[in-house]
């Protein structure tokens, strides 16, 4: 899952994913990618020589790790290293008296992995947030004529507050046309800010799904 954080103060994206004792590092500005694989027995050594002060066994260290990698606080100092296209990642916590820094060389992605890391998965969202509003639609146009049929039988609403007008999805459309320079807004300042925990759970489920036979979306 994608983390939001940022480096030298500017938002940025990371992932990191454990493939057995191996690790994978992603960082994007939803602009570039950048990334390292890593074994687990090179983490620890890169670990341990840059926290020669600091005694603890090999899982410890590990944790220590994650918990800078899985973290979105503010208090974790991020800073970036730039030589040509490449990155060095450093993070830093406190840790009582000690510092406990990581360090991360990066290397820069190719257009192939930005689009499997980046634009399929939103691309997939874009999908699936079509095919909910199309179910959605069609099940309150469904509420609307159950409604229809109660009040042609003789039914009546008896709490007049509660009692709404047919749906108008051109009416709809509409009013949430008048409010997409907000979202236009948050996108150009905030990318980062569009994975939200519900964005980030819908990548996961899609992730995890299985590939049907090619199909479209009606």
């Amino acid at each position: 899952m994608w983390k939001k954080i940022k480096i030298d103060g500017k938002e940025f994206l990371l992932k990191h994913i454990p493939v057995g004792s191996a690790h994978k590092i992603y960082v994007t500005d939803l602009v570039q990618l950048w990334y390292e694989d890593l074994q687990g027995e090179q983490l620890l050594r890169r670990c341990k020589e840059l926290n020669k002060l600091l005694e603890a066994s090999d899982d410890v260290f590990h944790d220590y790790i994650l918990s800078l990698l899985e973290s979105e606080a503010d208090d974790i100092v991020r800073s970036f290293t730039t030589v040509d296209d490449s990155k060095t990642l450093m993070l830093q916590t406190n840790l009582e008296v000690f510092k406990f820094r990581i360090k991360f060389f990066l290397k820069p992605g190719s257009h192939s992995e930005f689009y499997e890391e980046v634009t399929r998965p939103l691309l997939t969202v874009v999908a699936e947030m079509e095919r909910r509003h199309h179910l959605l639609v069609e099940a309150i146009k469904g509420k609307d004529l159950e409604i229809l049929e109660y009040k042609l039988e003789g039914g009546q609403i008896s709490r007049k507050a509660v009692e709404t007008t047919p749906f108008d999805l051109n009416a709809f459309s509409t009013k949430c046309a008048e409010d997409v320079s907000t979202t236009k807004s948050v996108v150009v300042s905030h990318p980062s800010q569009t994975f939200t925990p519900f964005t980030q759970d819908l990548i996961e489920k899609i992730s995890a799904a299985p590939v049907l036979p090619s199909k479209t979306l009606s």
